[in-house]
């Protein structure tokens, strides 16, 4: 059992003093940097994506990853100041629009980092065969 020995205007000091102390958030410096700003690939090839900042931050950040501004949440693993998304390109991922979000866990006085990196356009062309008449 814990025996204070403080007047109760002394406790209410204290108390007030402890909830006036806020937790260190440390935002990361700059925005998520994504490893490619255009990709050209073939139908059936496998795109993969990659985005980083220089440090997590205090909290660590959350990840999210879009394209055509839809989350994408299947082949996506995170690590810590890196994150990685990849899909097999079919023809409907002709001018695919993809971006990873990085986003602080905890707000203090209402700043709340959250960053999108720039863009990466996909374009895929199909396989095309020229059949040769003799």
């Amino acid at each position: 059992m814990l025996k204070i020995n403080k007047s109760k205007n002394q406790l209410i000091i204290i108390v007030k003093l402890c909830l006036m102390v806020s937790p260190n958030v440390d935002n990361p410096p700059d925005y998520p940097r994504i490893n490619t700003g255009a990709i050209k690939v073939t139908d059936g090839s496998r795109v993969s994506l990659q985005c980083s900042l220089s440090t997590t931050g205090n909290p660590p950040i959350i990840w999210a990853w879009y394209c055509n501004d839809v989350v994408v949440t299947e082949n996506v693993s995170h690590r810590g100041k890196t994150t990685e998304m990849f899909f097999f390109a079919t023809m409907a991922d002709n001018s695919k629009e993809c971006y990873c979000r990085a986003r602080g866990s905890l707000s203090i006085s209402g700043i709340l980092y959250d960053k999108n990196s720039s863009t990466s356009f996909i374009t895929v062309s199909g396989l095309y065969f020229t059949t040769i008449l003799f």
